[in-house]
């Protein structure tokens, strides 16, 4: 009988199952989660077996099979009670509607009691035995108290809103203090429950796996330091704040700059006890009372003691930062190279620094020693244009008001002058996007590509690239583009180019991304109620890692953001992120920066009234433009707080309006999105999951040379993942979409090329429009902007119930597809469909795929026309987040497919099958758990 809250009780929740006759730190271990959305507190029968059987406890408890833990069993005769206090407040939590579930094992009994005293106006419910409803007494009244009356159910099923009426199910809880209690009026030693949960959002229902997903809430000491953990601090003082947690009666506080003598507590880090929540550092009087150190971090704990003096809970170390007086974080970075000759020096002001004085030549020795500069108040300097393939030395020097402090020497090397001439190349884990423009290049010559791993002495082959500069725009890298794809993490290739016909060559290294990133730093965060503030940056040799593990940031919509970011070389790790008034994430600036293992929910405002979302509202969102480098990873982003309007309902018109996952605005992209999970229920869908924004541009989302894959992407009004506008070496792959408009949506891509390969479709939905394509294709604006190549291999549209999607550039309307290449894809359609791609477009190259109906004339000389079979039990399993989608060896497209350099490779058979999954392959997967 639980139902989930859609208020912010989760992390913080400190639901403090304190038990009346006991200590009240006697029972402190309870689960919680938000796993599938809202927040839930989950008791189980073992957590209580100790309680003193002369008062509150009359239940045995015992093993059952089968059971979480210990279950509780009647003791017959006259009956018996448990009773449970907690504190919704001291969680976060807030009064109003609260539902209640429970895990039955025995669904014969109809004689037990569930009652809950949740607000002063509650009758008061008796101490002990006998209970109203025998012995002559009166029931308790059910609309004041009672919550239920009977276990109906199946064996071990959840009781609750699927099978008792849900009015029988809801309490209104107060702020602060709430009691539950469970009677029996009669016993026979039967087994009932073992599992309870408490949630306030209405469209929960819990299963068997939400509570092994559940973790353990333990107690903390203290939680939302003030400075926040890991800020920086611009002064030489600096009061310490906190919010105690827990029933404790004083703090022991600990603060040094040695982390790891504040850590155990030696060294003469403890600072003394204390029973308020505030300790001042570096004044007269207090600890370093000359004042802090600049360009020194300091590290605090602080310990909570019981009311016994002897009690401890131990807290976590938190850290703050006091810049140096001179100027620090240089960028570009000192000792880059290949930096552009138009750049503009940006740094960070030393501590209390009013003027700043550039100092800037290619000479050490002049720059170390020159005097005499212009003071400026703005951080950033632009030296003009600079020479190709020179080394630049610059120095800035910071006056306080009352002293200037000499600045560092700082280096860069710009780009050489033929760089445009010479290959390169830009990697992420398994893809290399390759650049070249070649003396002689033209529309009638390709670029052959080998590559292979160093050391070895096989060349392999991959994809040819096409000349295809784009001479409106400097966004494009080179005449030549392509990718090198499904490649091993962390290693060396060697690259050889030869422009066809031609003897024109060259030969280049590139080395793929490592996935151990190297830790310097760890700041632990706690359970936040306040916006958390990410400003300090890390190296490429040792990121800064901010782990959240088992803690929540709950800002329950008194902050625009959970987490704000502003730093490079920076990982965020483990938070459960909820109540944002607007994004769950937001990243004003920086690069390499890794978020990962997060859970993010219940974001966003509305811009209607309270009926559908603000419009790009997402859990991860950013619109800095010269964003690069951001990794997302294994995280689940799902329920925000507001619904996007379908094409059928109007808000500032039809088109969908509303939240996204994850959005980046026109970035510069070498992102990677992999290993998420995007979904929702029907009152909460997206816009587009995995989308931002321009189209009509020549950059667009998700930036170039960026990778999506691996993801689990549904439940939204318009596209799963648009990956739109400049599309140059984006590469999609093996995600899987259901419940959405359109799976991909590619309308236009300007640069390219896109590839898009081994994605596999499941159900399409749609009001107003029913369903809509596999890939969108058209154009936006204009079809000036389809001058991008696409390269369109191995997908699979699946038909469930013949609820699938359409083609490519087909479905409700048939739209213009330029310049794409398809191979070896399975597009069966819907019955009613009367094409499989569109026939409107031009430069295009269909062939050798499946397809249920008619193609452009002239197309698919090597294609099939016909319906697939696939083997028995195939399909998408979303509990193992896993699916099988290989053909049947009968089934028309089995080894039909054309053998296509690095994305074929490894088929069996005869030749490769056509569809995203190979024969003799192992099942795909999707999702946070995938290749693990």
């Amino acid at each position: 009988m639980f139902h989930q809250s859609s208020k912010q009780i989760f992390l913080g929740i400190f639901v403090a199952l304190l038990l009346i006759a006991m200590p009240v730190y006697a029972v402190k271990n309870f689960k919680i989660s938000k796993y599938r959305g809202g927040h839930q507190i989950w008791f189980e029968a073992e957590d209580f077996d100790e309680l003193n059987p002369d008062t509150d406890y009359y239940y045995q408890v015992v093993d059952a099979d089968g059971a979480f833990g210990q279950a509780i069993t009647r003791s017959g005769g006259s009956g018996g009670m448990i009773r449970w206090t907690f504190d919704i407040s001291a969680a976060d939590g807030r009064r109003g509607k609260w539902y209640f579930w429970g895990r039955i094992l025995n669904p014969d009994n109809r004689s037990d009691f569930m009652l809950v005293e949740g607000d002063p106006g509650d009758a008061e419910i008796p101490a002990g035995p006998p209970f109203p409803g025998g012995s002559g007494e009166a029931p308790f009244v059910k609309d004041d108290d009672r919550i239920f009356e009977d276990n109906v159910g199946p064996p071990w099923g959840w009781t609750g809103k699927s099978y008792v009426n849900l009015e029988g199910h809801v309490k209104e809880l107060q702020d602060g203090q709430n009691t539950m209690y469970i009677f029996n009026r009669e016993g026979n030693k039967t087994v009932f429950w073992d599992v309870f949960m408490w949630t306030d959002r209405s469209h929960y229902v819990p299963n068997d796996e939400d509570y092994r997903n559940a973790k353990i809430f333990v107690l903390s000491t203290a939680s939302n330091p003030s400075p926040a953990n890991g800020a920086i601090i611009r002064d030489t003082w600096v009061s310490l704040n906190w919010t105690p947690e827990g029933l404790v009666a004083s703090h022991d506080v600990y603060f040094d700059e040695d982390s790891d003598d504040v850590n155990a507590g030696t060294g003469g880090t403890f600072r003394g006890n204390q029973t308020s929540n505030h300790f001042l550092v570096g004044l007269p009087g207090c600890p370093y009372p000359d004042g802090l150190v600049p360009g020194t971090t300091y590290y605090w704990r602080i310990d909570g003691v019981e009311t016994d003096g002897v009690t401890k809970h131990r807290g976590t170390v938190w850290s703050f930062f006091i810049p140096s007086s001179k100027a620090y974080n240089p960028v570009p970075p000192d000792g880059a190279k290949f930096v552009a000759a138009g750049v503009t020096l940006t740094w960070a002001a030393g501590l209390g620094a009013e003027l700043h004085t550039v100092y800037f030549g290619d000479d050490p020795e002049t720059v170390a020693n020159a005097v005499g500069g212009i003071p400026q108040m703005l951080t950033r300097y632009f030296p003009g244009e600079l020479e190709f393939d020179r080394t630049y030395y610059w120095r800035v020097d910071e006056f306080d008001g009352a002293a200037t402090h000499k600045g560092d020497i700082w280096s860069f090397t710009t780009m050489p002058a033929d760089a445009l001439e010479r290959p390169s190349a830009v990697s992420t884990f398994h893809c290399i996007g390759v650049y070249w423009s070649p003396q002689g290049g033209s529309a009638d010559k390709d670029v052959l590509v080998d590559y292979r791993p160093k050391g070895t002495s096989e060349w392999l082959q991959a994809l040819t690239m096409r000349y295809n500069p784009i001479s409106t725009t400097t966004e494009d890298k080179a005449d030549y583009r392509g990718s090198i794809v499904n490649l091993t993490p962390e290693t060396e290739y060697e690259i050889h180019l030869t422009l066809e016909r031609t003897s024109e060559t060259s030969t280049l290294e590139a080395r793929t991304w490592s996935e151990d990133f190297p830790i310097g730093v760890t700041v632990k965060v706690d359970n936040q109620t306040g916006q958390y503030d990410i400003t300090v940056s890390g190296t490429a040799d040792a990121y800064l890692l901010y782990d959240g593990t088992d803690s929540t940031i709950n800002v329950n919509n008194n902050s625009d953001y959970c987490i704000f970011i502003n730093a490079s070389y920076v990982v965020v790790r483990g938070f459960n992120l909820q109540g944002a008034r607007k994004h769950g994430i937001y990243i004003e600036g920086g690069h390499d920066i890794i978020i990962e293992d997060c859970d993010i929910s219940d974001w966003g405002d509305s811009d209607s009234g309270g009926i559908f979302g603000t419009n790009f509202r997402s859990g991860i969102f950013s619109p800095y433009l010269e964003l690069k480098r951001v990794i997302i990873q294994r995280c689940k982003i799902h329920h925000p707080r507001y619904d996007t309007n379908s094409w059928a309902e109007g808000h500032n018109g039809y088109h969908p309006k509303g939240p996204n996952c994850i959005a980046f605005r026109d970035s510069a992209g070498n992102n990677v999105i992999r290993y998420n999970e995007c979904w929702s229920d029907a009152e909460h869908y997206f816009k587009d999951p995995i989308a931002y924004r321009s189209n009509a541009s020549y950059r667009g989302f998700p930036g170039p040379d960026s990778d999506i894959y691996c993801n689990y992407v549904a439940d939204c009004w318009d596209d799963g993942i648009e990956a739109e506008g400049g599309g140059q070496n984006v590469r999609i792959w093996n995600n899987y979409m259901e419940r959405c408009l359109t799976a991909i949506g590619n309308a236009p891509i300007s640069i390219g090329p896109t590839y898009i390969w081994r994605n596999v479709s499941g159900e399409s939905y749609c009001l107003r429009y029913k369903y809509g394509h596999f890939l969108k294709m058209g154009y936006a604006k204009g079809l000036e902007w389809m001058t991008g190549h696409m390269y369109v291999f191995h997908n699979t549209i699946l038909q469930p119930d013949g609820k699938g999607f359409g083609g490519l550039g087909c479905a409700r309307q048939v739209r213009y597809i330029y310049h794409c290449t398809t191979r070896n894809n399975i597009l069966h359609v819907r019955e009613t469909d009367a094409v499989s791609i569109s026939y409107r477009g031009s430069d295009n190259d269909f062939d050798y795929d499946l397809h249920s109906k008619n193609v452009p004339a002239r197309h698919e000389s090597h294609g099939i026309k016909g319906i697939p079979t696939y083997v028995a039990g195939a399909g998408f399993d979303l509990t193992t987040m896993t699916g099988n989608f290989q053909l049947e060896k009968s089934s028309v497209g089995y080894d039909a497919g054309e053998l296509i350099p690095n994305f074929s490779d490894g088929y069996t058979g005869v030749a490769p099958d056509m569809g995203a999954h190979e024969s003799g392959w192992d099942d795909m997967e999707f999702g946070v758990n995938a290749y693990q």
